[in-house]
């Protein structure tokens, strides 16, 4: 027992070794790329473990051991598909939006001006997709709807009149009209940073709004109301 003990102690020390050597890296690097390279590793080390302790009990004669190590590699399985999975749903439309220790990844390019700058983040599709929201490597995805929004708008507008012959050089005022009408959006995924750091659907439904206003008020000034 004094044997089996020990190998235990042993095996407990390797794996706290390995688990603070990954946690490290996975604070220095914060990359998806070693999340899924550090989560092979933890689960294989915990997995080895697992059968190798099992196997020294075996040997102690121990029979009915491999049905505890069975069952605890089910549990463990259980455990990484209930807590280490998520699923970015299809209907409605959606995409995660990456972020590694709660910071979005950057995807960067040239603009015009040649100039190398953000030009969208990192985001999954829809699908069932591996992260780990927990330490040590905060690996997650912030789902986004990006089915397009429709939305109705009703604005009142001044048009010119046509110039009165026997009155030249008068100013000549127009009709106050109401225009109504809808526009649609969605959020476009080759520029997600900038829909984000605008505050993502409040922010677009109070700046679209004004934007739509103005090209409407001076599209309308330029027509006769006639």
């Amino acid at each position: 027992m004094e044997f089996l003990i020990m190998k235990f102690v042993g095996v407990l020390i390797v794996n706290l070794a390995n688990f603070g050597a990954v946690s490290a890296l996975s604070w220095i690097v914060k990359s998806v790329k070693f999340f899924y390279i550090g989560f092979a590793i933890l689960a294989a080390t915990v997995f080895g473990s697992v059968l190798y302790i099992g196997l020294l009990i075996h040997k102690l004669g121990y029979w009915p051991v491999w049905f505890l190590v069975i069952a605890a590699i089910s549990v463990m399985a259980w455990i990484v598909w209930e807590y280490f999975f998520i699923t970015i749903s299809a209907d409605p439309p959606s995409i995660g939006i990456l972020t590694v220790w709660g910071e979005r990844k950057f995807v960067y390019g040239i603009d015009t001006h040649d100039n190398r700058r953000i030009m969208t983040v990192k985001y999954g599709r829809e699908g069932l997709k591996l992260c780990c929201p927990y330490f040590p490597f905060f690996v997650n995805y912030n789902k986004l709807n990006v089915v397009k929004r429709n939305k109705e708008f009703e604005i009142t507008v001044w048009c010119k009149r046509q110039a009165d012959p026997d009155k030249p050089g008068k100013s000549q005022m127009g009709a106050q009209m109401k225009v109504s009408g809808s526009y649609t959006w969605s959020p476009d995924l080759e520029r997600l940073y900038q829909f984000l750091q605008t505050g993502e659907d409040k922010g677009v439904n109070q700046i679209l709004p004004d934007v739509i206003e103005e090209e409407t008020r001076e599209v309308a000034q330029e027509n006769y109301w006639e």
